[in-house]
């Protein structure tokens, strides 16, 4: 397996696939005293970043790993295009550090509880909501 590096802060970031080493870029993009319009800029460069550094590790090979890199890389790209793409449209802070979140545990295999929530259609359960912005107990 390939092992990539990432400077942050002059100190090293091991991650050992192309996704994780992403998900660790986007999530170095902000933090929570970013505006959304520095926020939107930094992700920006983060996609750019993302392009470049696909086009670095592209491999020249026409073996099993190369092809499979080069498949990778494929989507990647394929991926960031869309999340630059949607990341256009959104101008609220709140909307932009969600999709971000997501996006960043998309690219580790993860999500925000899935199938999990307030409401429970078995027993028709009146409390509706999202139990990751809200609290039923306020």
């Amino acid at each position: 397996m390939i092992e990539y590096k990432l400077i942050v802060s002059k100190e090293y970031v091991h991650k050992l696939s192309l996704r994780l080493l992403v998900a660790e870029l986007f999530s170095v993009a902000f933090n929570k005293f970013t505006s959304a319009k520095t926020a939107k800029e930094n992700l920006l460069t983060a996609c750019e970043m993302v392009y470049e550094f696909c086009d670095l590790i592209k491999p020249e090979g026409k073996d099993i790993d190369s092809k499979k890199l080069a498949s990778q890389i494929t989507k990647m790209k394929a991926t960031t295009t869309k999340f630059k793409e949607i990341l256009g449209n959104i101008k609220d802070r709140d909307r932009l550090i969600a999709f971000c979140f997501d996006f960043v545990l998309s690219l580790e295999g993860k999500g925000r509880l899935p199938g999990f929530g307030f409401c429970s259609k078995q027993f028709k359960n009146p409390v509706k909501g999202n139990p990751e912005r809200e609290s039923i107990l306020t």
